[in-house]
């Protein structure tokens, strides 16, 4: 496992020159309170649902499942009693313009202000993976909330998979594999531009027509993903490859027109193009299991993740690290701690035989090194499964 993990790794380094036209972009993938709440520690070795945008082995549990729908919601703001109610006190409207302006430029110089969406519909497992998500994510930071940028990012996907289930020598193998189907928008404005929206200092609709003016890059694109998972009694190892991709090409153009293009049947903006790509990312993972079934089942997860960025970007090891662990009471009620590259995450939710909720407080680092650019937010999931 050691050397495959290395010889993926040295396979996409070496593959970096056939990008270097293009322009890098990071991936957007669907957030669940579960997986943040575990550190982030749930790509190698996911389940069910997650199994779209963790590891494709998971399409070969013996049960499948439908999810109509998996929805997650989360807000970028330290879980803080003064920031909520800062945050509130934007919400209200009842608020005056000082006080406002006051309330959005702590939260946005203290840790960012943002929200982010995700909700999808899916069949997984039983050999077949199949679903179809929609993700969109907005952040604003900055030393200043009127100097502060938005970030505003948004995917929709359409995953086709196919697992395989070996037994080996009383060992259970599973093997899978998916291709991914993608339309990508992103784009970034001053958060002054956005700002009438909060402060009421500007009619909604002057302030619509002005976002719909700002510039955003949107495009289609391809991708496979590849998984494999080894259970050992207790233990499972899980490998997973995300985002071989060929470059693609996305075209800058107007937010309007970007939704014009979309409404005329998915066809392209006209505008400036240019070339992007995906690297690949490759992520291992362990677990450990000692009490399935029992009316304690724990369960400890560790992941190693993008070990290509790590060396690519020169970051600190810290990245590569994530570490969660998980308590299920009953079979239903569910505990759960996290470390996400060094910061603390918490969690839990109740499971029942057609119905999950969870929750989240998490903490993310954005920089190159711990304590860089931390991000902390809260997070919630609501999912019926058949």
């Amino acid at each position: 496992m050691k050397r495959a993990i290395l010889a993926l790794a040295a396979l996409a380094l070496a593959a970096a020159p056939a990008f270097a036209q293009s322009t890098e972009i990071s991936a957007l993938d669907p957030k669940t309170a579960r997986t943040l709440a575990l550190g982030g520690a749930f790509l190698a070795m996911s389940d069910g649902y997650e199994s779209l945008f963790g590891n494709p082995a998971g399409f070969a549990d013996d049960k499948g499942h439908l999810y109509v729908p998996a929805a997650s919601s989360w807000l970028y703001v330290a879980p803080s009693s003064e920031n909520i109610d800062k945050l509130s006190l934007v919400a209200s409207g009842a608020a005056s313009e000082e006080e406002t302006a006051a309330a959005l430029d702590d939260l946005i110089t203290g840790n960012g202000i943002g929200a982010g969406a995700q909700a999808g519909i899916a069949w997984v497992g039983g050999g077949l993976g199949l679903g179809l998500t929609t993700v969109v994510d907005a952040y604003a930071v900055g030393k200043t909330a009127l100097g502060a940028v938005l970030d505003v990012d948004t995917s929709v996907q359409a995953v086709l998979g196919l697992g395989m289930p070996l037994e080996l020598f009383g060992l259970r193998l599973q093997l899978g594999g998916d291709i991914r189907a993608f339309y990508r928008a992103v784009g970034t404005m001053p958060f002054s531009e956005a700002a009438g929206l909060f402060l009421g200092t500007s009619e909604e609709t002057d302030v619509m027509a002005t976002l719909m003016a700002q510039p955003a890059t949107a495009g289609y694109g391809v991708a496979l993903d590849l998984g494999a998972s080894l259970q050992l009694g207790s233990f499972k190892l899980g490998l997973a490859v995300r985002d071989i991709a060929p470059p693609f090409q996305m075209v800058t153009a107007t937010y309007q027109d970007v939704l014009d293009a979309l409404a005329a049947g998915g066809q392209t903006p006209t505008g400036v193009e240019g070339s992007y790509a995906l690297y690949p990312n490759v992520v291992l993972g362990a677990s450990f299991r000692p009490l399935p079934g029992g009316v304690l089942d724990p369960n400890v997860v560790i992941e190693l993740q993008d070990p290509v960025g790590v060396i690519r970007d020169e970051a600190s090891v810290w990245g590569l690290l994530h570490l969660g662990a998980e308590v299920r009471a009953l079979g239903i009620l569910v505990g759960r701690v996290g470390l996400n590259e060094g910061w603390i995450s918490l969690g839990g939710g109740i499971d029942l035989a057609f119905f999950r909720i969870d929750a989240a407080v998490f903490t993310e680092e954005l920089g190159r090194r711990p304590g860089d650019a931390p991000r902390s937010g809260i997070a919630i999931d609501a999912t019926i499964r058949f």
